[in-house]
This record gives structure tokens, sequence and C-alpha cells, in this order.
């Protein structure tokens, strides 16, 4: 009998962000737009006070981020697959076509993310989106397991949510060393991560990209910066 786990490793960037609550009330509406829409609206929220002073109190929690690069280098496998997004709308397909493919019984996903992407008002209609993928997930895989690994304030954050169908929540970001991971989702959440940020997304996204690593196959579902000049990008001067 085949006992072997499939791991997936889905990264949020929005996780890496130092947001309070007040800050959080001035980002925009949570709805999934293309990019260059995205960048309007968010240009809409720099351009008038208080809410770009508000915004702009939003830091990157860089350690974080640089743990789990070295997560990356010493914890999964060579030649895994790797796929970049600006939003989780291409997650779902991506964990069922890899899982299906790699003759494993068992799928354990590990969730690093500022929000828990379990269950939304979405799930009663039956409708599958950019947050409540891993409900989806769960129910037509059986057996899955999911970790969501959640910021520190998370139940300031969300309150009165229900977590019930999530296997484990933690804010302990060393618990992705216990495990191998055979496939990694790296997405941006264009909604929910201020542009003036960009700047340590993309350069997220360069050690992933870089051919010095040799350790993935990455794959984009659009052309960074970065891949471009194979450089990381600068910050774009309309949300400094």
């Amino acid at each position: 009998m085949n006992n072997k786990t499939f791991r997936v490793l889905s990264i949020d960037f929005d996780y890496f962000q130092n947001a309070n609550e007040k800050a959080l009330m001035e980002y925009p509406d949570g709805i999934d737009l293309q990019p260059s829409l995205s960048q309007q609206v968010w240009k809409g929220k720099y351009d008038f006070k208080p809410s770009a002073d508000l915004i702009k109190t939003v830091t990157c929690k860089t350690n974080e981020m640089y743990f789990v690069e070295n997560v990356f280098m010493n914890n999964c496998n060579q030649g895994i697959p790797v796929l970049a997004c600006f939003s989780h709308e291409y997650i779902y397909g991506f964990i069922q076509e890899q899982f299906s493919t790699s003759g494993a019984e068992k799928l354990e996903i590990v969730n690093v993310d500022f929000h828990a992407d379990y269950y939304n008002d979405n799930v009663k209609n039956d409708i599958q989106d950019c947050g409540n993928w891993c409900y989806f997930i769960k129910q037509e895989i059986p057996g899955t397991k999911i970790t969501w690994i959640a910021p520190k304030n998370y139940k300031e954050l969300y309150e009165e949510q229900d977590y019930s169908g999530i296997d484990k929540i933690t804010t302990d970001l060393s618990i992705l060393k216990q495990n191998d991971y055979d496939a990694i989702f790296l997405c941006r959440s264009d909604n929910w991560l201020p542009p003036h940020l960009d700047n340590h997304f993309q350069q997220f996204l360069h050690f992933f990209y870089s051919p010095f690593r040799k350790r993935s196959s990455i794959s984009f579902h659009f052309t960074p910066p970065c891949v471009e000049a194979d450089t990381p990008c600068q910050i774009n001067p309309a949300f400094s």
C-alpha cells in the first residue's frame, strides 16, 4: 500500500506584512482584480490622507521572509514545481494536478498566509474562490490535512471565524522545517499587499527564479520585472 504523503507549501506574501487593524481598514475591498486595475485602486488610496499615512505604516517582516527562503533551500526536493501568481486563482488546479500525478495517497497543505482561506459566504453557494480554496480541496481529496501558519495577531483581526475544518493553526513559522515539500505556490494577493512593499515581493520572487538556485521548475502566471531584468525591481514612485 502506498502511504506516501504529497506536501504543498503555499505562501501568500501578504503574510509578511506588519499591519495593524487601522491600516487594514484603509485597504481596498478584498475582490480579485486584474493587476493593472488593482494598481489604480491602490493609487487612489495613496493619493489621499489619512488613508495614505496609515497604509505607509505597513512594513515587511524581512526576517520571516529570509527564513522561508532558507526553508526552500533546505527542505524542498530537487526540481520541485513552483507556481507564482498575483492571486490564488490558480492554486486549486495546481494542487489538483500535482497531487493526481504524484502517485501519493495523502495530501498535506501548509498555508503561510495572512488569511485562513478556508471558509467564506461563497461556500454556502458552492462557489470556489481565493478565500475558500482550502475548504474545496479538503472536500474533494478525502483525508487532506491543512495547517495554517497565521499572523500572530490573527485572533484580534478575525474575530468569530469558523476554523473547525483546519487541522492545525499556529503562529510558529519554524514548524516549516519539520517537513520536506514537493510543490510550492507563491502568491502576491494584490488587494492585500500595499504596493510600497512590492520591491520586497520582487526580491522574494527573484530568489526562487535565480538561475543559481536550480532547485525548482518555476512558472509564472505573469511576467514580473525581476524575471525580465534578472534583478529585483525598484518601488514605483507613485507608492513611495
